[in-house]
């Protein structure tokens, strides 16, 4: 009976065994840790926690607000994961970028559909400025038994970036209609050169996030587009901001005199460069000459009003 029970056990085990090395093996997405056993089974490695997003409407546009808490692995994006399968090179995957994804609606599994372009649009992405761009992974299919490949990123190189403007519906590249809701999918990634795909013994070097921090799963951060709100921000907040491109100063024309004026001035990672008060003002300049070379985001905000622009620093 014992005997009977056992051997039983022993064949569901290695079925799940199976099951899990040919998912492996079938995705882009994940690869087993080639070396390390728990309990006598192989593991999956899990990327970068995916960031916490606060999301809001700004003028016109969807606002997406990333950070990372203090329970995430990879706060500070200090994500590290050593992958003892890697006997060529450094063996730590280490956190690269992030990917900003519209998608149809709430329901859309962000993985099944990452490559389905009716369900899933890429809008945003940010990396390290390190020579780190395209990644593909290689992967088996263990189907055809072809080593098959997957473009995952397409790295900019401009360095890492907190705040995405969406102007537009991914969808329909049109102005975000009145009254509807827009989802979107925010997903770290980690890179490391030197990773092999399991059985397929080229690279695959892009790690993404599979979970939020403390485990909980990938939620669409969603938002409805109010029209009230946003023909208020354009009745009562009508200004000019330029040069842009600029190299020593920023302008900002205002079409009436406004009672009290706030701007405030972050760098791509979201940290503060400029902030200044004004009174009774309709025209002022804001010093940029001292500004590293970059991307700034500029947020005018009147006393019921708020406007938020991009630029560049030469």
């Amino acid at each position: 009976m014992k005997t009977s029970f056992m051997r039983k056990f022993i064949t569901v085990i290695s079925a799940l065994i199976l099951f899990i090395n040919l998912q492996a093996q079938t995705s882009p997405f994940r690869n087993v840790v080639d070396s390390n056993f728990v309990f006598g089974m192989q593991y999956f490695s899990e990327g970068p926690d995916a960031p916490n997003v606060q999301i809001s409407l700004q003028g016109s546009s969807i606002k997406l607000e990333l950070s990372n808490s203090v329970t995430s692995n990879n706060y500070g994006e200090f994500f590290n994961l050593i992958d003892t399968s890697i006997h060529n090179g450094n063996q730590f995957f280490l956190f690269q970028g992030y990917i900003v994804y519209q998608a149809l609606n709430n329901t859309i599994n962000p993985f099944t559909n990452y490559f389905d372009t009716s369900k899933m649009r890429l809008v945003g992405q940010s990396d390290i400025a390190d020579n780190v761009d395209t990644l593909t992974n290689h992967y088996l299919d263990t189907l055809t038994a072809n080593c098959d490949s997957a473009l995952m990123v397409q790295g900019g190189n401009l360095g890492v970036q907190y705040i995405y403007l969406m102007n537009t519906d991914a969808f329909t590249g049109n102005a975000f209609q009145q009254g509807g809701t827009f989802c979107y999918y925010v997903f770290a990634y980690a890179h490391n050169g030197n990773k092999l795909g399991l059985n397929c013994n080229k690279a695959f070097p892009f790690l993404i996030s599979r979970r939020m921090d403390q485990g909980f799963s990938i939620q669409a951060q969603c938002i409805t587009f109010n029209p009230t709100a946003i023909n208020e921000y354009q009745n009562e907040l009508k200004l000019s901001f330029y040069p842009n491109p600029t190299d020593n100063n920023v302008y900002v024309k205002l079409e009436e005199t406004t009672q009290e004026v706030r701007v405030d001035i972050t760098n791509i990672q979201g940290q503060n460069q400029f902030e200044g008060n004004y009174t009774n003002i309709n025209n002022l300049v804001v010093k940029t000459i001292d500004f590293p070379s970059g991307i700034y985001f500029a947020t005018v905000t009147s006393e019921k009003a708020s406007k938020t622009f991009k630029f560049i620093k030469k």
